[in-house]
């Protein structure tokens, strides 16, 4: 294992990257050269939910020696991919990092430890079901936006669950993956000037789904293991899409700083009476 040494008054630096709050503690033995051993400990740290990386300076080293064991614990019930650490010691004359001492997410399985070094985005995210609309009317459009601070995110699925009300024979509902809903918003890069309006901007647009007065019905878009399809379920017989005519985008990666929306809408005959709900299934890696 890598030799980490440290020198008198040198600090520790904790760094949490997070989307929940959970309370962490930094624990560091340190071997000096002689012989003393100290024990440093950040103490309670509640970590943020903004994924934007918040720091911690704990400790003040009194001779030069070795760090013989480092690890950050958890004391809360959390996921992999939700909690991102980096526990490393800082020049307190320069105010540099010197060594970085462990790298990992933080979850129930895994409370690293000295030596432990993974990039935020290897292996498999967090797996997350986001609300788009919630028991919303009919009339009322709804668009949602995947974009989140130091996230980088996977669209797997979408699935929109309709209940057509008695008030009119018949309406058309569809999902349309474009812009986000503030002007000028796009997925990867930005719109020219003149170019405004979801239609204009749209990257995709499901089959319509048909449903008469006083009956139910579902568009349902995935795109996991290589296989891509979506369905309409029209109170109760499902019609599968086409492939060549209506591809599915999904997976579709939505990295930092990119946009995309996710419209629903009934395109004829919505009515406040309809109900509505959506659900995306997204991967997530905090991009740090």
């Amino acid at each position: 294992m890598t030799e980490h040494r440290v020198l008198e008054n040198d600090r520790f630096q904790l760094v949490t990257t997070s989307s929940i709050a959970q309370t962490l503690f930094a624990r560091v033995v340190v071997r000096y050269d002689n012989g003393i051993v100290r024990r440093f400990s950040s103490g309670a740290r509640v970590t943020d939910t903004t994924r934007v990386p918040q720091t911690k300076l704990f400790g003040l080293v009194g001779f030069p020696g070795v760090v013989e064991r480092a690890q950050v614990v958890s004391l809360e019930n959390a996921k992999r991919g939700e909690t991102f650490v980096e526990l490393a010691t800082q020049d307190d004359q320069e105010e540099a990092l010197q060594d970085i001492l462990l790298q990992d997410y933080i979850h129930n399985n895994n409370q690293p430890s000295l030596g432990r070094y993974r990039n935020s985005l290897e292996g498999p995210g967090l797996e997350r079901v986001l609300t788009l609309a919630d028991d919303q009317d009919g009339d009322n459009p709804t668009s949602a936006t995947f974009n989140a601070t130091n996230t980088r995110r996977v669209l797997k699925a979408i699935i929109l669950y309709w209940f057509a009300s008695s008030d009119v024979a018949t309406r058309a509902i569809d999902i349309r993956l474009g812009r986000g809903a503030s002007a000028g918003t796009a997925y990867l890069g930005t719109l020219p000037t003149g170019f405004a309006g979801p239609n204009e901007s749209m990257l995709w647009l499901s089959p319509a789904l048909s449903l008469a007065a006083d009956e139910e019905g579902l568009i349902f878009i995935s795109g996991q293991g290589g296989v891509s399809y979506g369905v309409n379920n029209d109170n109760g017989t499902p019609a599968y899409h086409n492939r060549s005519t209506a591809p599915s985008p999904l997976p579709l990666l939505i990295r930092e700083g990119e946009t995309l929306g996710v419209h629903m809408l009934a395109t004829s005959g919505g009515q406040e009476a309809d109900k509505y709900s959506a659900f995306a299934l997204v991967e997530e890696w905090l991009e740090i």
